[in-house]
């Protein structure tokens, strides 16, 4: 497959630079990235500090329904001789 970028002037400067460095044509440094890329196919999240994925996890919580309403768990109906 051909295929036609076209790198704002800044991108490919930093191409260049790379491939110079690399002793690689640019196509090569570029295909290379390209690869190393789609090969990380697990879309990379950032990680949050602990407060803020906390609240996230309980804004989450907080959005679940149950399933059944009706159900009473509460420690004394589950440990009704105490």
């Amino acid at each position: 497959m051909n295929l036609i970028l076209t790198l704002p002037p800044e991108t490919e400067a930093k191409l260049k630079e790379q491939a110079r460095t690399l002793g690689k044509a640019p196509e090569v440094v570029a295909l290379e990235a390209l690869n190393d890329r789609l090969a990380n196919d697990v879309e990379q999240q950032p990680t949050l500090p602990p407060d803020q994925w906390r609240r996230q996890f309980n804004a989450w919580l907080g959005s679940l329904k149950s399933r059944n309403p009706n159900v009473d768990d509460s420690r004394d109906s589950i440990y009704p001789d105490r």
